[in-house]
């Protein structure tokens, strides 16, 4: 079942946002969003309203088509909204092609990050503490999943040719309880 939101700012209450999801995450994300709705939700914040619920993925496009008209788009100077589109165009259940996939592949290998970006990504992931729930979550997700015989074999290659561990490192991971851990993936 589908759903119709709204976004609305918190200063001015004045609605910016019509969007439509397959459930309530989907309203409350902040992915994948435009910088026109970026811009404005760094300026004003704001507040999510589930319009309709329980609607088919139809019945979800076509209210969305409807409302977007009703209160009309900034970028083509029909109303207030940031939307891009005139709506109902979402791709639920698209699949890429494997072409598709395979040139997505193939865009991203070689790329060398700049060591100040790595920086940057690791500076910004230290002190984030996962929760036991998304612990739990991220291994029920792993859970059954299977691994072909080829990449058993690549990932016991990578844990045989990796650099040894320095004195402190060993130290830090008995420490911290880590080291039974360790040595089972040693023994690979």
């Amino acid at each position: 079942m589908a759903l119709v939101y709204k976004h609305i700012k918190k200063t001015d209450l004045q609605i910016f946002y019509i969007g439509i999801g397959l459930n309530e995450k989907r309203a409350y994300s902040k992915y994948n969003r435009n910088n026109h709705w970026r811009n404005i939700v760094k300026k004003h914040d704001y507040t999510v309203e589930i319009i309709k619920s329980n609607l088919t993925w139809e019945e979800s496009c076509n209210l969305e088509m409807l409302l977007i008209s009703e209160y009309g788009r900034i970028d083509n100077g029909t109303g207030i909204l940031v939307n891009m589109t005139n709506g109902g165009d979402g791709v639920l259940g698209m699949e890429h092609s494997v072409e598709t996939r395979k040139q997505m592949s193939n865009s991203q290998k070689g790329i060398k990050h700049s060591a100040e970006r790595n920086l940057k990504k690791s500076l910004l992931h230290k002190g984030k503490v996962t929760s036991e729930e998304t612990k739990l979550k991220m291994s029920i997700a792993k859970k059954g999943m299977v691994m072909s015989d080829e990449h058993k074999i690549k990932l016991k290659e990578a844990w045989k040719n990796r650099p040894s561990m320095t004195e402190e490192t060993k130290k830090k991971l008995s420490e911290s309880g880590k080291a039974d851990w360790f040595k089972r993936k040693q023994n690979v």
